[in-house]
């Protein structure tokens, strides 16, 4: 039995993908051939291969695209070839309980022959697939950054009035870590948001440079999407 789980989310698109006449399949491989990837948020990439499709198509298929673009990052994740990927949405299929899967069974070889077209018609996407998959590859990544500035009094033997103050910034980080989101806090005074500060246009400075060297020497400097 195949280990592969198709999302309820995809259901409808998987049967619009074994229903397609053959010119609307071989559309969305050529628009996905054409797509050069400079970027790798799936929900930009459906935009950019969808609007390479035939006008009247581009509604009824955009389903379809996603679901083939998901199917493009779970090879890269699971290291698999088209053709193992393929075979196992077919077992899935054909082992379906949900009558909406399993009332595709008797199409599920020609779908699995489509997918594999699908998934061998860009190489760029492979790549950007491939870098999608290693964006998450940390201990952690941020996911939201936010800083609360406030005042803190200073008294003395009279409680009745502030002698003086002083100013406090707190930096929180919001990280995903795993599968959870937790907070980090971090104190800040004035000469630490300097410091900050030359850190980052350091490093941005540093970004531009390598980007630069990499198109120079004939590399694609895909962006990375952030995440939520």
């Amino acid at each position: 039995m195949s280990r592969l789980r198709i999302p309820k989310q995809f259901h409808r698109a998987v049967g619009q993908l074994a229903t397609l006449d053959d010119a609307s399949v071989a559309a969305i491989a050529d628009a996905l051939r054409a797509v050069p990837v400079t970027k790798v948020r799936p929900s930009d990439l459906v935009g950019d291969v969808v609007a390479r499709l035939p006008e009247g198509q581009r509604d009824a298929t955009r389903d379809v695209v996603d679901f083939v673009l998901s199917l493009y990052i779970a090879r890269a994740t699971n290291e698999l070839t088209a053709e193992r990927l393929a075979d196992d949405l077919r077992g899935a299929i054909e082992g379906a309980e949900v009558e909406e899967l399993r009332g595709l069974a008797s199409s599920a070889s020609k779908l699995r022959d489509r997918v594999v077209a699908l998934l061998g018609a860009s190489t760029s996407l492979q790549i950007g697939a491939k870098a999608l998959d290693l964006s998450t590859e940390f201990e952690r990544t941020l996911c939201e950054a936010r800083i609360v500035t406030d005042v803190r009094p200073i008294f003395g033997v009279d409680v009745g009035e502030a002698a003086a103050a002083i100013v406090v910034h707190t930096l929180r980080l919001q990280v995903h870590e795993g599968d959870e989101i937790r907070d980090v806090y971090v104190t800040l005074h004035a000469d630490d948001i300097k410091a900050l500060r030359a850190l980052l246009d350091r490093a941005e400075v540093k970004e531009n440079s390598l980007v630069d060297s990499l198109r120079k020497a004939g590399i694609g400097a895909l962006t990375l999407p952030k995440e939520h």
